[in-house]
């Protein structure tokens, strides 16, 4: 499912004294990000998309991605902490279909 991973971030000055920032470090804060295999998400039209595990319901969420690795992938937009999704979804799953967990080995 959806996980949530620390990253720092930090401001760095530029030679001409005006902050920039690394591509991946955008404040002095940590933030919580959260991530999902890539193997969940696929393309829904022009936006990504994943299934979020809703009871035992398969509900088609379309997500706002950002830094992606080949393993992982930052969501932005809609997921919540603690969202449970379908990792290589197939291409017959619908919105609403009856789904049942099982552990990922």
């Amino acid at each position: 499912g959806a996980t949530c991973v620390p990253r720092r971030m930090e401001l760095h000055d530029s030679p001409d004294g005006d902050p920039v920032t690394n591509d991946l470090l955008i404040s002095r804060q940590a933030l919580k990000v959260v991530q999902v295999p890539t193997s969940a998400l696929f393309r829904q039209g022009d936006t990504w998309a994943v299934y979020v595990i809703d009871g035992e319901l398969a509900r088609l969420t379309t997500v706002t991605i950002d830094h992606r690795t080949s393993r992982m992938a930052e969501v932005l937009q809609g997921l919540s902490l603690g969202d449970e999704v379908i990792v290589h979804p197939p291409d017959t799953l619908t919105d609403g279909t009856q789904v049942k967990k099982r552990a990922v080995r």
